[in-house]
Parts: C-alpha cells; structure tokens; sequence
C-alpha cells in the first residue's frame, strides 16, 4: 500500500512538471510577437513626416506679391486715353519708357516713335523728371509745315478726366517751329491755352526732311536751357515754374519718326 501511494505521488509530480514545461513556450512566442509588433510601429512614423507637403506649396505662392511691387503706373478707371503696352527707346541706360496716348497717336514699333495722326501727344507714365536733361532725336516729313519736339515739366494728375493737346494740365513744350526756329512755349498756363516764351533765330544747317537732335536741360526751379544739334539757341528763366515732372513727345503732323527719347536723370546744372 505504501508503495502504491508512493508511487501515485511520483506520477503526479512528473505530470506537474510537463504542464509547466509546456507554459514556458507560449509565453515566448507571445514575447516574441511583441516585439516583432514594435519595429512596425516605428517604420509607421516616418512615412507620416513626409505627408507634410502642403507647407512647401504654400511658400511657391509667395513671389507673386513681389511681382505686383514692379507695377509702375495703373491706368486709372474711364481714362479717355489708351494706356500702350508698347517702349519708346531709351539708350541712355537701357530702360523701356511705356505712357499713353494723350492724343493721336503714335504707332510704336523696333524701340521707335512714329506718328500716324495730327496732334499727337504720347505722356511717358514710368518714368519721371522734375529737373536733368531730355534729348529726342527725329526726322519730320518734309512736306508738311510742322511743329515738332518733347514736352516736359507737365502738372498731370493721371485720374483726371480730359484729352491733353492744349486743354488739360500746364507743360512747356520745345519744338522745331514751321520756319526751322527753336521755339518754346508753355501750354495751359494761367488759363491760357497757349504762351510762347522764347523763339530762337533759324537753326542753322538744318531743313525740313532732315534728322534732328533737340534737348533741354532743367534744374526744377525755372532755369530752361534749350539745344538743337548740341548748339545752345535758348537761356530762359520761368520765374512762375510749374514744377511738372511728367514728359513725353508732341507732333503736329503723322509721319514724324523718333529714334531716341532719352531722359538724363545725373544731370546738375554747371553752377550746382
């Protein structure tokens, strides 16, 4: 009997064993499971970093405010003009002077200005010059009896609703007259439409048909200095400047052709 119950006692020990051994297997393997589950959290988190794009895209969008900033003039509502999208040549420094027509018009093709209409008026609206030089080199037809040249030192509001040629804002305006004079008068000043202020002598070599360089030198505060072909015809001194600084190019008749319109912006009289 004694053996019998030793026996049964040594049976129940051995089972006991093998359940333990056999608990020992599958805790490793669910050991192992947890942490073959960890690497795959992680290789999750960098393929979200990189879903962030959007940010990139919204800086692309940014350089187009510093476009607008390059916009010099903005036409302004019911102008009775057209604004040209066209350069009148520039040589001094390379620079595209755009404007519109005051009046006729000129037809503005190659870095030229050629008129194709009587009384025409071009306003250069880019650029300004309250006091330097301004040169306009041209050749008018030879046929017509005409005044021709450039016009500076012009009172211009660009909302103000009016055509240009001799109703509108003040300027001075220096051509070459129908007697091949110099001549220099100011426009819209003191309700008037026109007052001539100086006319200098025939410009000598010169007729009708032929190419022609006229310019004039300004300080902003009345002195008027007037050239054709580097030969000083005109000193005259406006004690009432209108103190302009918008210019431009006026022909009387079409086909007067501009090869240069130069504004010298270094210029400083002899005495500054």
């Amino acid at each position: 009997m004694k053996r019998f119950l030793v026996l049964m006692m040594a049976i129940v020990m051995v089972a006991a064993f093998a359940c333990c051994d056999s608990k020992t297997p599958e805790q490793t393997t669910t050991e192992a499971d947890v942490t073959t589950e960890a690497p795959e959290t992680t290789t999750e988190a960098p393929t979200e970093a990189p879903t962030e794009e959007p940010t990139t895209e919204e800086e692309v969008t940014i350089p187009e405010t510093s476009e607008q900033t390059t916009v010099a003039w903005t036409e302004p509502e019911n102008a009775p003009y057209d604004v040209l999208d066209a350069p009148v040549i520039n040589p001094l420094d390379d620079r595209i002077l755009h404007g519109y027509h005051a009046s006729g018009e000129f037809n503005l093709e190659d870095a030229c200005a050629l008129s194709t209409k009587e009384n025409s008026m071009f306003i250069v609206t880019n650029d300004r010059l309250a006091s330097g030089k301004i040169t306009a080199t041209f050749t008018a037809p030879a046929q017509y009896i005409n005044d021709n040249g450039i016009i500076f030192g012009m009172e211009e509001d660009v909302n103000e609703q009016y055509y240009f040629w001799e109703d509108g804002p003040t300027y001075y305006f220096l051509f070459v007259s129908d007697d091949a004079t110099l001549y220099l008068a100011k426009v819209g000043y003191d309700g008037e439409p026109w007052t001539e202020l100086q006319v200098s002598a025939p410009i000598e070599n010169y007729q009708h048909g032929d190419m022609i360089t006229i310019s004039v030198e300004l300080d902003g505060e009345g002195s008027i200095d007037c050239y054709a072909n580097d030969e000083c015809l005109i000193y005259y001194y406006d004690d009432d400047w209108s103190g302009g600084s918008r210019y431009g190019i006026r022909c009387e008749v079409p086909g007067v052709l501009y090869s240069e319109v130069i504004a010298d912006h270094s210029w400083v009289p002899d005495w500054k």
